[in-house]
């Protein structure tokens, strides 16, 4: 996929929203259960850290590939 820089802030939040939205989803219709006080409320930071830690993760590695190819 080619996000660029500029798409990038949506793309977490499209996906960020839509992993909360599934995860509504599933526990309505008793298929996960929250456990200890957790609500899905508290999902969606952390589907927002882990989305934007893996789009940073995913442009190291291409840069440390292209840095690799231009040698």
């Amino acid at each position: 996929m080619k996000i660029g820089k500029k798409t990038f802030i949506i793309y977490v939040l499209v996906w960020a929203l839509s992993g909360v939205f599934f995860q509504w989803v599933l526990t309505a219709a008793g298929i996960i259960t929250l456990q200890k006080g957790y609500r899905i409320a508290h999902s969606f930071p952390i589907f927002l850290l882990t989305q934007t830690l893996t789009g940073v993760y995913i442009q190291v590695l291409k840069t440390k590939e292209q840095l690799s190819a231009a040698e």
